[in-house]
């Protein structure tokens, strides 16, 4: 909703609450199970609406309203009958009737000159210090939603998603997010553009954010390899959630994606980028040489490591490698070409996987390390091989 109707949608809600009020005070005829339904059926609703309107939804504000609320209808109606039925006096029948409401056929009892000067201060202060709260609960809790006064709603913290990569833990749809390093959906945001792990597949898409930390997403463009059926449910259940987000609540460390009811679709938390030089890499996919990513054969193994002096080695599947490398500007990577490997010999399949994934290296032209993951990309972008820290 746009923040000019949220606005007069919340002014009419304080102007409900003014006219509660007034029901209460001027219509003391009505039978009061009438009067019960009436405020109740008016208060559920001034409630929820704040509730939808708060940012976030799910505030203390969401609590301090209905209670505060409430205390005032109480202390109203009873303080309206009391007045109604004494003329703005109130004996000592009424405050038993407050409190037990089963006394409220008794006679009167106490001095009634004397109750009627304490109590009717006392429901004074307590109808107008509750009616200000509820008011001003109100006012709050709509105003968080960037309404009244207009704050929260102004408010942009986008740049706070930038420059991080950000790991989900937990997923709409999702029992429960999946451990392994392997099966990670993650994000990293930069100027409108939004990219990550899919779970198994890399996904980009496009974003925009406005004012009240509002957040639309683009239909991601992700490749296309497979996995396992629980990791495959997790992804498709991930990219659907992202593009439900019609919100966001961002810490230093934590970011929550928002749907247009203020459910959380995404949960994340901030993964801090491994180091290239000194980490181990696992390798859980590589370039088969006919034009995309494949996953590694069974129980086979591929690692990585850059060293500081600028070699790189490890194992290639079956054999032991070895090569230089260069790191320029922010992402540039140059692989040797010259790559000295041992003569082992194995599996056909190990051995093929070797000699693609030996042969993708030298294209490398610039790398990417997102959170515990490095990409290796040739020129075009596409991928050459995907690693996991150790």
């Amino acid at each position: 909703m746009a923040t000019g109707s949220t606005a007069l949608v919340n002014l009419l809600m304080i102007g409900v609450l003014v006219a509660q009020y007034l029901v209460v005070i001027v219509a003391g005829r009505l039978h009061p199970e009438a009067r019960w339904l009436l405020l109740w059926s008016i208060l559920y609703w001034s409630s929820y609406h704040c509730s939808l309107q708060s940012n976030p939804p799910r505030s203390m504000l969401s609590w301090c309203r209905p209670i505060s609320m409430s205390l005032w209808t109480t202390v109203a109606y009873r303080a309206s009958d009391g007045l109604r039925n004494r003329g703005c006096g109130v004996s000592r029948r009424n405050i038993d009737w407050i409190a037990r409401p089963e006394l409220s056929s008794a006679e009167p009892t106490g001095d009634p000159i004397l109750w009627r000067h304490l109590m009717k201060r006392l429901v004074v202060w307590l109808a107008t210090g509750t009616t200000i709260l509820s008011l001003a609960a109100l006012v709050a809790g709509c105003g968080a939603g960037g309404s009244v006064g207009g704050g929260a709603r102004d408010r942009d913290d986008s740049k706070a998603l930038q420059s991080k990569t950000w790991k989900a833990t937990e997923i709409a749809g999702v029992e429960s997010v999946l451990a392994s390093k392997e099966f990670e959906a993650t994000v990293k945001f930069t100027e409108g553009q939004m990219g990550g792990s899919a779970t198994i597949n890399r996904f980009n898409a496009t974003y925009v954010t406005g004012s009240g930390n509002t957040i639309e997403v683009g239909e991601p463009v992700n490749t296309l390899m497979a996995g396992p059926p629980e990791a495959m449910a997790q992804e498709q259940a991930y990219l659907a959630a992202i593009q439900k987000a019609v919100a966001y609540e961002v810490t230093q460390d934590s970011l929550t994606l928002l749907d247009d009811e203020g459910k959380i679709l995404v949960k994340y938390q901030v993964v801090p980028d491994a180091e290239l030089i000194g980490t181990q890499w696992r390798a859980i996919a590589y370039n088969n040489g006919r034009g995309g990513l494949e996953s590694l054969a069974p129980e086979s193994s591929i690692t990585a490591t850059f060293a500081e002096d600028g070699t790189l080695g490890g194992k290639a599947s079956i054999n032991q490698y070895t090569t230089t490398y260069t790191v320029s500007g922010r992402d540039q990577m140059t692989i040797g070409a010259e790559i000295a490997v041992t003569r082992m010999a194995g599996p056909e399949d190990l051995m093929a996987q070797e000699a693609a994934y030996l042969a993708a290296l030298p294209q490398t032209s610039t790398y990417e390390i997102d959170g515990d993951s490095l990409w290796l990309r040739d020129a075009s972008g596409a991928a050459l091989a995907q690693y996991m820290a150790e």
